[in-house]
């Protein structure tokens, strides 16, 4: 019986794919059903959601996901998770408004009528220090949500749980998601030889600099480690499958850790 209802609210489908690694490697399993069989509320709220997208007002071609909609559910025997993509750390606004629209969500019975009770929530928050350092992300969320968020810890808001963590460098604190990534690649003695031989090939066959759109270093490193396994796949495709990420090392490792005691 599901006892604990986590909202976790991404940067992006990197963020995600990272985070459903682990969640997967520690026994959830991600729920399959349509969203006509998720349990209520939520499915009444989404579906309503859906119905209300307009579309006739949309161009063809890829479309940026609602934030208030979940890309993904995961559960085990506890727990249901939605992971919901802000798509970047600038929709501070967007994240605010999807943590008050759950909160007023009212607990529905299997007929769809209200409880006079309602669902207590665990809202998780993941996000890159960038230059700012973890710090300064911490902050910036404490004031954003008026709670005070520490580094991987929960604390307690309207009787609902809110944590976070931030994506690090671990010696600098600072960085993103594929700095994590990388030093976890690298306890993989394979793996980090051919890191290594990639890093090598990335540094001597770059474009001119006037070429260069949204270049990342990191984020073509992880890319091109990825299509020696898997050939034209997305970073999000290359984070969930690949080898070079060991299981058993991500269940060791102290930051991985940290992730999964927040759920």
């Amino acid at each position: 019986m599901t006892t604990k209802w986590i909202i976790v609210i991404c940067e992006g489908a990197h963020d995600i794919a990272f985070l459903e690694r682990l969640l997967k490697i520690n026994g959830f399993k991600k729920y399959k059903q349509i969203l006509n069989k998720f349990p209520e509320p939520f499915k009444s709220w989404f579906l309503e959601l859906v119905k209300s997208l307009p579309l006739e007002n949309r161009k063809l071609g890829y479309q940026k996901p609602h934030v208030n909609l979940p890309v993904s559910a995961w559960e085990n025997e506890e727990a249901m998770i939605f992971f919901h993509n802000a798509t970047g750390d600038s929709h501070d606004k967007e994240v605010k408004d999807l943590l008050n629209l759950y909160q007023k969500l009212p607990l529905l019975d299997e007929d769809g009528f209200p409880h006079d009770n309602n669902l207590n929530y665990r809202f998780l928050i993941f996000q890159d220090a960038d230059e700012k350092g973890i710090k300064e992300r911490c902050t910036h969320l404490s004031n954003e949500l008026e709670c005070v968020i520490n580094q991987a810890e929960l604390t307690l808001k309207n009787n609902h749980e809110i944590g976070g963590y931030i994506f690090h460098n671990s010696q600098s604190k600072k960085g993103t998601l594929e700095d994590l990534l990388l030093e976890l690649i690298n306890l993989n003695e394979l793996a980090e030889q051919e890191l290594i031989m990639c890093e090598e090939y990335l540094k001597t066959h770059q474009v001119s600099e006037n070429r260069k759109q949204k270049f990342n270093f990191n984020k073509s490193l992880i890319s091109i480690l990825g299509q020696l396994q898997i050939s034209g796949v997305s970073n999000a495709v290359i984070i969930e499958k690949i080898d070079s990420l060991q299981d058993d090392k991500l269940k060791d490792n102290l930051e991985c850790q940290k992730i999964m005691k927040l759920f």
